[in-house]
Formats: structure tokens, C-alpha cells, sequence
């Protein structure tokens, strides 16, 4: 058919169906050339597939962007197609032929959608024309964008379905094809959540895949969207949410903290506010914050609608206060003009609160205004508010090292600051004489919120909050933080090749249209920031004090070190600002324990000083000469480090210690045995009054002698500083890795200072550490695992103390060794204590002690099991153990023990039980699968998605999946919970605790299989299979189970329970199940861990079970299961009714609630 000259069809309008065959018969040729035209360019405009590093409009016709439809419908399909036919009914044999055949386009995924009777027909009277040699043909259209939907839907049914034909024809050959491109949906979906879908991220995901496809390497390690990419189709669909869609599921739907209200922050009964001093735009906020999930858009609004109300809920009286001294005086009148003019303050007509104002220094040298609402101490208008309504959770500067280095070296760091923070919020006018104040003879108000205010922090920081939430939303690529009026955002420096330009021009729309004042003297960007006072440098990966504070804290040090003595004050303040240096000085915290000792030692009255000790002065001198030298630590150790292991321990004869080289931080002594060596290893006797001490080298005899007497805790220290005093010139560069099985040690390697004497050892060998260069990384471990620097601390060829040498002289030294080896030390100093105690009775009621006769044993055991005036009565198992002691003497002298099995001494002990009965041992309540149902009620109202999980969320996921499973496996609290220092040692853990890989689900999904490695019961550590049936009731294990892998997705060997930045131990799940119980109204006394194994007895009896099931279902190896669980008093009741009747109880035979006892 050829072109005729005519025009009377207007041209097809954008995205317009093609004509049936009938009408196009009938147009003219101009008329075709014409529609055709149009619709060529609107195709063109609409589905432009430019990927950037693979242009396909240079590589495959212009007709092939909408998907060709040009099968061979009837060509015979390959034998590897032929099984999909029937598996895949709904694709056609000439699809799966072209994905066989790597000839898939991206835009033809929309062929593997699943059409409806309707959709089908439509399809087949949708045509579009083609021309080839100047005539006009006809066939299906190819899909528009609006043919996937408005979101993510269509797309992703689509594509799954092609993942499955993928899996089924490349499976085998490619095993990675599947999850990586599941890597890539997901993506895709993610990037939905923020980006528009038809404008943005449709054409990023056709146009990826497209390059996936033309790639062809099924197989590729990952198929994650990559920056050119991304900077490409979503640098420019940064949209508002005011344009963003109008489903507000693809909104991201995670709140913010510090936004939970406890009082009424606005009065909606109150008028609006005539003349209000913000100059926030409400309708701005209240559009930007449609898509929030909570209500802090009705909280913004009300609050610049209304004003706030400041929540003083104290006595409504007239109080007055007279202003502090004023250095300048000028200031503040120039200040309360500017603010006067602006609206902030105004004359007051009624106040009834007059607080004075004053001058505090700012960093910067200059001054502000505050508004002293806390005096006079006690009466202040700050003591009226309840201290939980001010409660906020800042951000640490830690939160900003570890996004910094998530980010890597380079990356690019921002900084923006609010101008006037608290003063753009207003005060509601019914609150605004509670804020008056006094000058030059007038009394003002202030109409918003002034600094002094105890609640103006939270308050403020709810504007905070949902700017924070607003550019988190608009800058999904960056790490938005704020503390209170300081923003800080942080992006990889691979992410966008000019990410100033993106983040500027969404961060002045956002603050222009909310009409937020910007503070840019303040801002800041680059490598080298300085973030809530400290410096961090991306480039060298360094946290470290900026210029100003290092000259600040070295003049502070001098300044103190040229005054004879310091007052309390001075004392705070210099502590205080050394503190905040400390975080990034290495070794400031070791140097500050001094100061603290200092000042906790000031009388009460703030008037006395002190005159500076010699330890002080020392600690100031290191922070005046040295602290340049120490300013900085590093965020990713850039060195190489070589692994060395130390292991140490003491004890009341010595100190053992030994080091060997590793290649992971997580190796055990016993896997190194082999490379053990008597040269890497020490064993120090400590010269004690009871003990001889060893011969040893020079050092080693004073060593020995200076801590003869020290606390366990200073000598474990101790121990690791002979450690690097001995072998550290062994470690220079190296990372060393101290076990130890002291709590005390533990905690000061990990803190850097300790309290008290042990600091002394400690602040010692960290200057040695860090004058070589060694990187310390602290690890506990129970002591049943140090046992080979345990036996060291132990040395052998100690001599038995002298007052056991004593008593058999006629014993040679060799006889004696042995046998005072025969008990262990502990046993030894318990039973001599018994022994001494004994010998002293004796004496006094003119007895012989030894050997000990049935008359001494008698009046002894008497009177320790009745007390009297100089000792107070001993428990019975007390008395029975004192026996043992006494009897021990016996055998170390050759002496008769027979005595001691005379059953007289056990009835005496027994008429002791009798008159002082033991006090019953506190019961533990069980908790019933209701209370469960109750404790793990909100995994129903939980996100669908892992990237809406907030911590606080994450940790209820945790705690109440713990419970289900904890009730349903009948497990013991300590099979499902964990210490810290249990993390520390990976392979003790994975070969004892629960992790993510030892959850298995039936392929039909009814049961979880649970792999207990480690149990009281399984004495052979083989393990124990627990099965976890499915009820799919408000306590089913296996929905809780399945709901925690989605939204908290972890590695295999990970914990399979943890909390947010606490360890998932016994005291944080006991913590957080009393305060759960306290929430649901129920008294938390008696409940504890096995509370959930009783419980579970307990249902299993109630519900019918056989006493040997619930045997075996507990893993219970002995009768002690039947003491868990009681008969219910229904079934007694039935059984007592059916043995006095002589029938059966009736049905409807109820047991009546028992009576209240008589008051």
C-alpha cells in the first residue's frame, strides 16, 4: 500500500492504541504517514534505551526498543524446550525458544505476564503498523511503559517467571544465574522505595538488564546496578514527595527516634497563632511529610499552627528572680532588640515566672543569651517538668566513624548546620508567661524557645527529626545523621561523580521550601571535617582533635600545672574538657584516672582546693608535652599486621604467661601446641609470706616481692605486664591478642583505664604497647580454657607453707611437697581456716585438739551448729563440710579418720535441720503458651520488608521469637543465649550455640528442625534434634522463625537470637522480659529463664501428655522432669468427686474458684 496525500485524521495522541485493521483501511495515505510519524517519536520519547556503556540503538534496530514480535510461531522448539511447555502454559513455546537462545530483550519480559480473558482479547485487536519497501503491514504492538504499571508489580510477577525458566534451563550449568539476578530484583525494589517507578526505575532495571543480556554471562559473580547506572536514571528523579506517587507504599515507612510524644506538645482548642515568630512554612512541612508513617507531620503542623506547649506541670504561682551579673551588658540589649524586632520576645502583659537571664561562652569566644529556667536550684521552672518529657538519644560520634568507614577511604563528608535552632519554634501564648524575664526595668516573654529550657532540646530536635526523615528520602545514597541543628551526610566517593551538586540542590530546595534559616558560615565539606568537635579525615581514615581544641587542651594542662592547688571547679572543668580530647588522643584515658581519683576526693564544699599530687601532675605534664605527639587514632589500620596470642594468669603463687604467632585473631592455644616453645612462656613465683619463692632472674625476685600482697585483680594485670615486659620486643607491629580469664583485666584493656591500683600496671604496659606500636585486642575466656597459663601461674616446686611444715617436722621436704600438693590451694585455705577455728574452741573449753577426740568433736560441732557469743550458728551442709576439713588433718598426719563416720556427728546435724528448717526455695512461676501469645503479639503488626526495621523493632523481633521457641523446644536459657565473650572465641561458639545455620524448614514447611549442639543432658556432646511443629496460631515457632530470617537477614554462622548493640545474654533477655510482663500487666516476680521450660511442662501435662513424652520431649534424663509441672486442681477436683460418688464427674461439673483466705 502506498502514501496518499491527505490529513483529515488528527495525529494519535501519546501512548493511543493502534486502529483496528478496518479503520486503517480506510485512512489515506497522509493520514498513515502522519500517525505513523507521530507515533515513531512518541515511541522514541518514551522508551529511549541509552545504557551507558552499551548503546542498543547502535546495535539492533530502532523497531527492536518496543520487543519484536517477530517469532516463528511455527518453528519446531528445541528438545530442552519442549519439558517447559507444559510446566510454563501461559509463556509461548517461542519465548522460552528466544531465552534458550540468549535472543531476549529486556523490554519482552512483559510477555511472561499472566493475561486475563479480557487482557487477551484486547491484545488481539491491538495492532501496529510497519513499513518495509514502501508498503504497510500489520502486527501486534510492542508494550508501553504504561503496560508495567504504576509500580514495581507487573514487573517483578515478569520477572520471576523468567527466573524460573532461566533456573530450569541454566540451572545446572549456571548455579549462580538465579541468585545473582535475585540479587538484582531486589535491588530494583529497593531503589522502587525511594525513586520513582515509571520515570526512574523502570528504565534503570530494562536497561540494566538489557546489558546483563548482551554480557551473556549467566554466571557473573553479581549483577548489582552499577554507579553509571544509577547516576544516570536517578540523579534527576530526586523527587519531592509532594510529586512522588500517589500510593504511599512506595514511600520508605521507617520512623524516626526521639518522636515519641509523653504530653501534649500543641493545644488544638487554643487560636491559632496571629503573629507567629518562626518562619517555618506549615503547609510545606505538613506536604513533605505525607508519606511519614507516624504522626509527627500532625505534631509539626500543630506545633506552627498552635505553638508548643513547654510541659511545666509545676505549681501555678508568681515567681521572681533577679538577673546574674552581666559581664556585657551591651550585648544583651542588643540581642533583645534584634529580638524584639524579629517577634521572638514581647512585653509581657501578665507573666508569672520572672527567670534571669545570663551570659555563657561560646566556642568560639563570643557569647549567648540564656534564659536561666533552673534557678533558683529547686524552684526553677525546669524542676516542673518531668524529666522523661525531655529524654533524647543523640547521635555519638562513633555512629559517624563506623558509616565512615562503611563509606571506605575518600569518601566525601558534609556538613550543614540551622541557623538560630530553638528560636524558629514558637511557644503557644498561653505558655508564654511562664518565659518572662527582666531588663532595664521591663518585663518581657519570649515567643519561642529559649536556651535554658529543659524541654526546648526535644522539642527542637522533632523538626530535626523530619528533616532528617525528608533528605533520607530524597538522598537514599547518603548517610544522613544530625545532632540536633548539625547535619551531617556522608556518600562513598565512587557513588556520584559530583555528589555536591545532587545533595545542594535537594538540601537548599528542602530548607528554602520548609523555609528553615541555613547557618552557612558553618558549613563544611570535603575529606577533612570537623564533626561534633572532632576532626575526620577520610583520606588518612583518622579521627583527631582539631587545631584549635589540641591548643585549647595544651594550654588548659599548662595552666593548671603552674597553680599550687586547684579548686572543685577548675578541677570539673579541666576533666571534663581532657575527657572529650580523650576519644581521639591514644592513651588519654589512661592518662586521666588520676585527675578522676583527684577530684572525687574534694570535700563537699565547692570552696576548698587541693594541692595537686605527684600522680597528677605527671598525667597534666603528658598532656602538655606529649598530647601532639598522641593526637589522633586510626579508623581502618592500614598496616598489615602479624597475629601473636598471649595468654596469661595469676594466682596466690605466681604469675604464668605464654605467646605464639597465628594467622587469625580467633585462634585457640590447644590448635598450636605443636609451635609451643619453653622460650615463648614464663612462670613468676611471687614471694609470699606462706610461700618460698623461686629463684629467678634479678627483675623477677623484685617483681615477686612487690606484689606479694597486691588484690588478684592488680596481679592479673600485672601478670600481662611482665608479659611485654619480658617478650614485646618480639611484637613491634603487631596485633596481640590477650586472653585472659579476669573480668578486671578484660575490662581496662578494653577501656584503656581502670579505678584504683590495677590502673598502675595498666597505664604501664599500654605506653609500652604504644611506643611499639601494638595494636591490643582484648578477649575473655572462661578459666576453664586458660588452663595451660593457669598451671603456669601455679610453679612447681613451691615449698609447703611453714606452718604445715610444722606440724610433721619428722617428714622430709620431698614427702611434704607431695602431700600438701594433694588438695588444691582453695581446698587448702578453706579447711585450714576450719582447722584454726577448731583449735581455738579447744583451747578455750581447756580440750585436745589433736587428734581429735568424740568429747572435742561433740562440744565443737555444738556449738558451731547453735552459735554463741563470739560466732554466729553455722547452716547444717555448713557443719557437714567443717567435718571434712577436720578429717583432712587427720589424713595428713597419719592419723585415725573412723571417728568422723560416727553417725553421731549426722544426728546432731540432722536435730540442727529440725529446729532451723531451711526457708523454701523461692518457686518460679511457669509461663503459659497465652502469655506467650501476648509477649510475641506484635510480629503481626511488623514491616514486610527488612529495610523498615528499625533497631527497636529488630530487638522485639528477636525477644519474641526467642520466646515461641524457648516454649515450644522446652529449652534451657542458657542453650539460647550467649555471653559477650562467648562471641569472641568463633569456633568454641559455633561448635556450642545456636546459630542462623542450625534452623532448618520442612519443604512443606510444617516444622522447623533445630540443631542443639550443646545441652546440661548431652553429656557426650553429640546433640539434639528439636522439631518445632507448625500451628500457625499467636505462638507457632516456625511463622516467628520464618518472619526473623526475612526481616533480620544475618550470616549462617551467625547468633540466631541478638539484640541491637547489647549482647543477647541472660541478664538483657531477663531484663527485657520483665519489662515486657510489667507492659501486659503482669508482676514479674517469679518469673526467670526456666519459667519458659516449666511452662511448656506444664502445658504438655495439662494437655494430656504421658509423663515418659514429656520426658522426652524436654530431654530430661531423669525423674526431675515430674517436679516441673502439678496436676491441675480441675482434674483433682474430678478424680476426688469420681472416688466419693463411685461415677464419673458430670461435664458440666465446673470447679468453683477457691475462697479467698480469712483476713
Amino acid at each position: 500500500m502506498t502514501f496518499s496525500q491527505s490529513s483529515s485524521v488528527t495525529p494519535a495522541p501519546l501512548d493511543s492504541a493502534w486502529p483496528p485493521a478496518h479503520i486503517w483501511e480506510t485512512m489515506g495515505a497522509a493520514d498513515r504517514a502522519s500517525w505513523l510519524g507521530q507515533i515513531q517519536r512518541d515511541r522514541a520519547r518514551r522508551l529511549e534505551m541509552d545504557v551507558a556503556e552499551t548503546d542498543l540503538r547502535h546495535r539492533r534496530p530502532r523497531v527492536d526498543l518496543q520487543g519484536d514480535e517477530n517469532f516463528e510461531e511455527n518453528r519446531e522448539p528445541p528438545p530442552e524446550v519442549k519439558p517447559l511447555i507444559d510446566i510454563f502454559p501461559g509463556v509461548s513455546a517461542a519465548l522460552l525458544t528466544r531465552v534458550f537462545e540468549r535472543k531476549l530483550k529486556a523490554t519482552e519480559l512483559i510477555r511472561f505476564k499472566e493475561k486475563s480473558v479480557t487482557e487477551q482479547d484486547h491484545e488481539d485487536r491491538v495492532f501496529k503498523m510497519t513499513e518495509s519497501g514502501g508498503t504497510v503491514g500489520f502486527r501486534k504492538a510492542a508494550a508501553s511503559l504504561k503496560d508495567w504499571g504504576p509500580n514495581p508489580q507487573t514487573w517483578t510477577s515478569c520477572f520471576l517467571t523468567y527466573l524460573a525458566v532461566i533456573g530450569h534451563l541454566f540451572g545446572e550449568k549456571h548455579p549462580k544465574a538465579v541468585p545473582n539476578l535475585l540479587m538484582f530484583m531486589r535491588q530494583i525494589l529497593d531503589l522502587a522505595q525511594t525513586y520513582q517507578w515509571s520515570e526512574a526505575v523502570l528504565p534503570l532495571a530494562l536497561n540494566f538488564h538489557q546489558y546483563i543480556l548482551d554480557k551473556g554471562e549467566l554466571s557473573t559473580e553479581n549483577n548489582l546496578v552499577t554507579a553509571p547506572f544509577r547516576e544516570k536514571y536517578l540523579r534527576h528523579n530526586l523527587t519531592l514527595p509532594a510529586n512522588s506517587p500517589a500510593n504511599p507504599s512506595a514511600r520508605p515507612r521507617q520512623t524516626r527516634p526521639n518522636t515519641a510524644i509523653q504530653y501534649p506538645v500543641f493545644n488544638p482548642e487554643l487560636p491559632k497563632l496571629q503573629f507567629s515568630p518562626s518562619p517555618l512554612y506549615a503547609k510545606g512541612w505538613s506536604n513533605l511529610l505525607r508519606y511519614y508513617p507516624g504522626d509527627l507531620r500532625s505534631t509539626i503542623t500543630g506545633i506552627l499552627t498552635y505553638g508548643v506547649q513547654i510541659g511545666y506541670r509545676g505549681k501555678k504561682q508568681f515567681y521572681h528572680s533577679s538577673n546574674h551579673h552581666i559581664h556585657e551588658p551591651e550585648m544583651i540589649s542588643a540581642k533583645l532588640a534584634e529580638d524584639l524586632n524579629l517577634g521572638r520576645i514581647r512585653l509581657a502583659c501578665r507573666p508569672s515566672f520572672v527567670s534571669p537571664l545570663g551570659l555563657v561562652p561560646k566556642h568560639d569566644g563570643g557569647w549567648r543569651r540564656i534564659h536561666d529556667l533552673s534557678w533558683p536550684p529547686g524552684q526553677g521552672l525546669n524542676q516542673g517538668i518531668p524529666d522523661s518529657w525531655s529524654a533524647i538519644e543523640y547521635i555519638t560520634i562513633d555512629d559517624i566513624y563506623e558509616q565512615v568507614t562503611q563509606a571506605g577511604p575518600g569518601c566525601i563528608i558534609i556538613k550543614r548546620d540551622i541557623k538560630d535552632a530553638f528560636r524558629i519554634v514558637p511557644v503557644a501564648e498561653d505558655n508564654q508567661h511562664l518565659l518572662a524575664f527582666q531588663w532595664n526595668d521591663s518585663t518581657y516573654v519570649e515567643c519561642c524557645l529559649p536556651f535554658g529550657l529543659a524541654t526546648a532540646p526535644f522539642l527542637f530536635n522533632l523538626f530535626a527529626e523530619a528533616l532528617h526523615w525528608i533528605l533520607q528520602c530524597l538522598l537514599p545514597i547518603f548517610y544522613i545523621n544530625h545532632y540536633l541543628d548539625d547535619f551531617i551526610a556522608i556518600i562513598r566517593s565512587s557513588s556520584l561523580s559530583d555528589p555536591m551538586g545532587p545533595f545542594n540542590e535537594v538540601y537548599n530546595g528542602v530548607t528554602d521550601y520548609l523555609r528553615i534559616p541555613r547557618n552557612t558560615k558553618k558549613d563544611q565539606q570535603g575529606t577533612c571535617v570537623t564533626v561534633l568537635g572532632i576532626q575526620t579525615d577520610s583520606i588518612a581514615m583518622e579521627a583527631r582533635l582539631p587545631p584549635d581544641k589540641l591548643c585549647r587542651a595544651t594550654l588548659d594542662a599548662a595552666a593548671a600545672l603552674s597553680a599550687a592547688s586547684l579548686s572543685l571547679k577548675q578541677t570539673e572543668r579541666l576533666t571534663g574538657s581532657l575527657a572529650f580530647c580523650s576519644r581521639v588522643v591514644r592513651l588519654g584515658r589512661t592518662r586521666l584516672q588520676s585527675l578522676y581519683t583527684f577530684q572525687a576526693a574534694f570535700p563537699h564544699g565547692r570552696s576548698a582546693r587541693r594541692r595537686i599530687s605527684h600522680e597528677v601532675r605527671d598525667d597534666l605534664e603528658w598532656w602538655r608535652d606529649s598530647l601532639s605527639l598522641f593526637n589522633g587514632v586510626l579508623l581502618i589500620d592500614p598496616c598489615r599486621r602479624s597475629i601473636t596470642h598471649l595468654y596469661t594468669d595469676a594466682s596466690n603463687k605466681g604469675q604464668g604467661l605464654f605467646f605464639f604467632s597465628s594467622k587469625s585473631i580467633s585462634d585457640c592455644w590447644l590448635a598450636h601446641c605443636h609451635q609451643l616453645h619453653p622460650s615463648n612462656a614464663a612462670s613468676l613465683a611471687l614471694a609470699q609470706n606462706a610461700y618460698a619463692h623461686q629463684d629467678a632472674h634479678a627483675h623477677q625476685d623484685a617483681h615477686a616481692h612487690q606484689v606479694a600482697h597486691a588484690h588478684i585483680n592488680t596481679t592479673e594485670v600485672d601478670a600481662i605486664l611482665q608479659g611485654f615486659l619480658l617478650f614485646s620486643h618480639h611484637w613491634l607491629h603487631h596485633t596481640l591478642v590477650i586472653h585472659t580469664d579476669s573480668s578486671t583485666a578484660y575490662t581496662g584493656l578494653s577501656k584503656g583505664f581502670l579505678h584504683g591500683p590495677p590502673n598502675v600496671p595498666l597505664k604501664s604496659l599500654l605506653i609500652l604497647a604504644a611506643a611499639r606500636d601494638i595494636q591490643i585486642v582484648p578477649h575473655w575466656l572462661p578459666s576453664g580454657e586458660n588452663t595451660l597459663a593457669d598451671a603456669l601461674s601455679r610453679p612447681l616446686g613451691i615449698e609447703p607453707p611453714a606452718w604445715f611444715s610444722s606440724r610433721a617436722p619428722q617428714l622430709n621436704a620431698g614427702h611434704l611437697k607431695l602431700l600438701w600438693s594433694g588438695l588444691s590451694a582453695n581446698t587448702r585455705s578453706v579447711y585450714h581456716s576450719v582447722q584454726r577455728n577448731y583449735e581455738k574452741h579447744c583451747a578455750l573449753q581447756n580440750l585436745s585438739a589433736w587428734p581429735a577426740s568424740t568429747q572435742s568433736l561433740t562440744s565443737w560441732l555444738t556449738s558451731r551448729l547453735l552459735g554463741n557469743s563470739t560466732q554466729k550458728a553455722v547452716k547444717p551442709d555448713t557443719a557437714l563440710a567443717d567435718l571434712a576439713a577436720l578429717r583432712a588433718y587427720h589424713i595428713d598426719n597419719f592419723l585415725e579418720d573412723k571417728l568422723f563416720d560416727n553417725k553421731h556427728f549426722r544426728r546432731l546435724i540432722d536435730g540442727a535441720r529440725r529446729l532451723n528448717p531451711i526457708t523454701k526455695v523461692r518457686v518460679r512461676k511457669p509461663i503459659s503458651r497465652d502469655t506467650i501469645t501476648k509477649l510475641s503479639a506484635g510480629l503481626a503488626t511488623l514491616p514486610s520488608q527488612s529495610l523498615e526495621m528499625t533497631a527497636n523493632l529488630l530487638d522485639d523481633l528477636n525477644f519474641a521469637t526467642a520466646c515461641r521457641v524457648a516454649f515450644a523446644g522446652f529449652l534451657r536459657l542458657g542453650e539460647f543465649t550467649y555471653k559477650t565473650e562467648d562471641l569472641s572465641t568463633r569456633p568454641t561458639f559455633l561448635a556450642t550455640k545456636l546459630t542462623r545455620s542450625d534452623v532448618r524448614f520442612s519443604s512443606s514447611l510444617d516444622h522447623v528442625q533445630l540443631t542443639l549442639k550443646r545441652s546440661k543432658t548431652d553429656r557426650r556432646h553429640e546433640g539434639a534434634q528439636i522439631i518445632l511443629a507448625k500451628t500457625g496460631d499467636g505462638a507457632c515457632p516456625v511463622d516467628a522463625l520464618q518472619r526473623l530470617l526475612l526481616l533480620d537477614p544475618k550470616a549462617p554462622d551467625a547468633p540466631l537470637f541478638s539484640f541491637h548493640r547489647r549482647p543477647f545474654n541472660r541478664n538483657n533477655f531477663l531484663s527485657t522480659l520483665s519489662t515486657k510482663l510489667k507492659v501486659l500487666g503482669i508482676h514479674a516476680n517469679g518469673y526467670s529463664g526456666h519459667s519458659f521450660r516449666k511452662g511448656a511442662a506444664q502445658h504438655a501435662h495439662d494437655s494430656g501428655i504421658l509423663d515418659d513424652q514429656i520426658q522426652v520431649l524436654g530431654r530430661w534424663t531423669s525423674d526431675a522432669f515430674r517436679v516441673y509441672f502439678t496436676t491441675n486442681t480441675s482434674v483433682l477436683y474430678k478424680l476426688n468427686h469420681q472416688f466419693q460418688t463411685g461415677s464419673p464427674a458430670p461435664l458440666s461439673l465446673l470447679l468453683p474458684p477457691p475462697s479467698p483466705p480469712p483476713s
